[in-house]
């Protein structure tokens, strides 16, 4: 089922370039592996290779079990520790290394219409204080139909039909992407003007309309996550492994508000450094 699941997505390469760019960028480091792996190391796993990995990593002291909903907390708990109070034992110690961040180029050929690439920027973990202006870059740069990216090459030149971006952070590192497909005739002009929109950031051209728009977007978008119960779910654990504890949607929202135009330069003038536009892409031979 995996490496059936391995092919489908590396034949769906408006998918496929995003795991690709993640390999190219941080070729070195344990972050850059696709999560399905190869299909060479899933066809040399063993039954043993699984038992030991769980052993190792599934201890008591790495463990959050996170819940949402119509429940009740004490017996939740006792349901747990039914099911997992004989776990023992901790994990080994982890060494959180910095991903190096590699700016070169990759093009890979495949026998096809369009060009999906990625062009990446190196971004801020989930402890940076900086993740915040780069999360209203992103929204104004790529998030949705009003940004900058979607209005300007799709909207009024009509150069591709999907363009975005997003921001990726973990507890070492993260990067910043703009993704998008078009016709291999167009792809360096979108390029082109992929980096002119970026470079003017640190200018300070974003105007208070895409600020105040920005914010309401992404903070219209963290209170309607909350109505699902799944998403609730998945916020609360993560909060818990990152950093503690619960941060609140309040503290959230709260910490996107205080973002001026002025960090919204700073964090532009650090991400679209010289070493930005490491380009990933996977396109026909005739490029």
């Amino acid at each position: 089922v995996i490496l059936e699941e391995i092919k489908m997505h590396e034949d769906t390469p408006e998918d496929f370039v995003h795991d690709l760019f993640a390999e190219k960028i941080w070729s070195r480091h344990p972050l850059g592996y696709p999560i399905m792996g190869s299909a060479d190391i899933v066809q040399s796993l063993k039954r043993e290779d699984l038992t030991d990995f769980i052993e190792k990593h599934y201890t008591p002291d790495r463990l959050v079990v996170a819940a949402a909903g119509n429940l009740n907390h004490k017996e939740f708990v006792e349901r747990i520790a039914d099911s997992f109070g004989s776990l023992k034992g901790t994990g080994c110690p982890r060494a959180y290394a910095e991903p190096e961040f590699n700016s070169e180029s990759f093009f890979a050929k495949r026998s096809m219409e369009q060009v999906q690439f990625c062009i990446g920027a190196r971004g801020f973990s989930n402890q940076d204080g900086n993740r915040y202006p780069l999360a209203i870059i992103d929204s104004a740069l790529g998030g949705g139909m009003s940004s900058r990216l979607f209005q300007e090459i799709r909207e009024n030149r009509g150069l591709a039909y999907n363009i975005g971006s997003y921001s990726t952070s973990y507890s070492t590192g993260g990067f910043f992407t703009v993704y998008g497909g078009t016709s291999p005739d167009k792809f360096e002009e979108v390029l082109s003007l992929v980096k002119q929109e970026s470079k003017s950031l640190p200018r300070g051209s974003l105007t208070e309309e895409e600020m105040a728009r920005a914010k309401n977007q992404i903070k219209g978008s963290l209170v309607l996550s909350q109505e699902g119960m799944g998403s609730r779910m998945i916020r609360i654990g993560r909060s818990e492994l990152f950093y503690g504890r619960v941060v609140t949607l309040e503290e959230l929202i709260s910490s996107i508000l205080a973002v001026t135009a002025d960090d919204v330069a700073r964090v532009s003038g650090i991400i679209f450094d010289k070493e930005f536009y490491p380009t990933i892409a996977v396109g026909p031979e005739r490029l």
